[in-house]
């Protein structure tokens, strides 16, 4: 009876030690989710982490420990608390939908997209599942696999901007520039508030020569971010074909603010300028253009032609003859040059530059040779 009773003693010792130590488990795991709840991560994180000393094959407290480390940016850390999730629990969803979105956003796109397909190969009524494969597909630049889960998402979820918005640059990528606009217009409807959509129809606007739509576009736009450079060269360039000359050169002025190296909007604003026959502000404009590409002959002939229309032939001459330098068989510099020898009375050179301009094929000169060959 003695060793009996000892031995009962014994056990008796035994479960009451097991019993409090799952108590204790219990309690910090309990502590552990309230710190994680009041988003104190890093003690939910210590917390969660001591739970799993005394219970390592706690599924759940794998979970939170990853979600812990993902709110502190600890992503390794995540994945691998994830991972053990999994393995005790190969169907923990939420461990692997985790994960996929956490490798998403370490830009580890095949693996998260090998880990989200597993997912939906397991439950395919995981639609954040898709929506998450969707961007780490059009990250990878596989953009009909990512319209494909897009599409899916689209039709079982409530309007959502970013969807909306990624399938339109999809689409866009794929050349589908209508059906791109359509996504980032719906974007729009959902979030008036944000820029991006709205900038992105200004750039297919733009390649689909649709004018007074970019115009609106870009006017829309730089109502929410006005020192936007692109978005004025975009709306003035815009203007520019549409013959809203003033218009134009404003928007090329305020880009050239923003960016005085800007070359495409002082090349564009040396054009409406000179259509507005605004030749000292052109002549300006022509010679910045100059000292960044003093290469380019066609800049050297649109400046003579402003220093032609403003009487000043001696300037005129001189950057035709630059042109012609830089490209031996200019036709229209040389035909120009005619121009001024025939208004400085040295009729033999300008009889020489427009036969030799209509030799070389610029056929307006073909109607002068007589006049200046006399």
């Amino acid at each position: 009876m003695r060793y009996i009773l000892s031995g009962v003693i014994v056990m008796s010792l035994s479960f009451l030690g097991i019993g409090q130590v799952t108590v204790a488990t219990e309690k910090l795991c309990s502590q552990a989710a309230i710190y994680f709840n009041s988003k104190k991560y890093e003690l939910a994180y210590t917390a969660y982490s001591a739970c799993l000393d005394a219970d390592p094959k706690n599924a759940k407290s794998w979970y939170y420990l990853g979600n812990s480390a993902f709110n502190l940016k600890k992503y390794d850390e995540a994945i691998f608390a994830y991972d053990n999730a999994i393995r005790i629990n190969p169907n923990y969803f939420q461990a692997m939908l985790h994960k996929g979105y956490t490798q998403l956003l370490q830009e580890k796109w095949n693996a998260s997209i090998l880990t989200l397909t597993a997912l939906i190969q397991k439950d395919n009524t995981q639609v954040k599942a898709f929506q998450y494969r969707g961007n780490a597909w059009m990250k990878s630049g596989r953009y009909q696999e990512a319209i494909h889960d897009f599409n899916l998402v689209i039709s079982q979820t409530e309007p959502n901007y970013s969807n909306y918005f990624n399938r339109g640059l999809c689409k866009a990528k794929l050349g589908e520039k209508y059906a791109a606009l359509s996504d980032f217009r719906a974007a729009s409807d959902i979030n008036p508030k944000e820029v991006l959509p709205i900038i992105e129809r200004v750039n297919i606007m733009m390649e689909l020569q649709m004018w007074p739509e970019a115009i609106s576009d870009a006017t829309l736009a730089l109502s929410k971010t006005p020192s936007n450079t692109e978005l004025y060269f975009c709306r003035g360039y815009a203007k520019l074909m549409s013959n809203d000359l003033n218009g134009a050169d404003i928007d090329f002025s305020i880009c050239l603010q923003f960016d005085p190296n800007h070359m495409m909007a002082l090349k564009n604003k040396s054009i409406a300028t000179v259509n507005l026959k605004k030749y000292d502000e052109a002549i300006l404009d022509l010679t910045n253009l100059i000292k960044k590409d003093s290469k380019n002959p066609n800049l050297f002939l649109q400046r003579g032609n402003c220093f032609l229309a403003t009487q000043n032939f001696e300037l005129a001459l001189s950057d035709y003859n630059h042109a012609i330098q830089i490209k031996k068989d200019f036709g229209e510099a040389y035909f120009n040059r005619a121009n001024i020898y025939s208004k400085i009375q040295n009729l033999k050179q300008a009889c020489k530059d427009i036969k030799y301009a209509a030799e070389i094929g610029f056929e307006p000169a073909n109607a002068y040779i007589s006049f200046l060959c006399k």
